[in-house]
């Protein structure tokens, strides 16, 4: 079995941040998400991580693990949802603040203090801006359909007003997962829902 906590003070040796401590490490991604995940990624959250984010890959024994690691003044900027900040990743990885809710804690504690529907005006906003400066001007084009999962979710959340994940939201996670599937229908509902519907001129590549 691998050691988590090991690899992750690895990293923090190769980049000369031995002294930042480790608060917490949860699944997060696919493996949260459905059954058969088709990748191994962590969150880790640290204090006194000078990088603040950083992402690395390690394969062991035949499987990689993407360890994303998040000093707490990331984390807290990130739940703020700071709509003035145009960042392409920054807006990313606040949509995916939803992950906090389902996350599994493999180690340590981290209190979240993140409530999804009273940020509800900010993540609207935040999933627009985002969509609209990135997937949505190519998604003729995107092989990785698991993208829209980061739109869906937030948004069958909001319709539903509770955060579990119903029958019906696992089988279209399950769709978005896989590459090969027409998820049309799923994109048009997305769009639909964040009043973007013939609004976005896509990209010609």
């Amino acid at each position: 079995m691998v050691n988590l906590v090991d690899e992750v003070n690895k990293i923090l040796i190769e980049l000369g941040e031995q002294d930042a401590k480790i608060l917490e490490i949860s699944k997060t991604g696919s493996q949260v998400l459905i059954n058969s995940p088709n990748d191994l990624d962590y969150n880790v959250i640290l204090s006194g991580f000078n990088k603040l984010y950083y992402r690395k890959n390690i394969e062991i024994n035949g499987k990689v693990y993407d360890f994303i690691l998040k000093d707490d003044i990331c984390m807290r900027d990130l739940f703020s949802m700071n709509l003035d900040n145009d960042d392409e990743n920054y807006m990313k990885y606040s949509i995916y603040n939803f992950f906090q809710l389902y996350k599994e804690v493999i180690y340590g504690s981290y209190k979240v203090v993140f409530d999804i529907f009273s940020n509800k005006e900010k993540y609207f906003e935040m999933m627009r801006k985002h969509y609209v400066a990135t997937v949505g001007k190519r998604k003729r084009y995107t092989k990785m359909t698991k993208t829209f999962s980061a739109y869906y979710i937030p948004l069958k959340i909001f319709e539903n007003e509770f955060i579990e994940i119903t029958s019906e939201m696992q089988d279209t996670l399950n769709k978005l997962y896989d590459n090969t599937t027409d998820i049309y229908p799923i994109v048009e509902w997305i769009e639909e829902s964040l009043g973007l519907r013939g609004e976005i001129n896509e990209e010609n590549i």
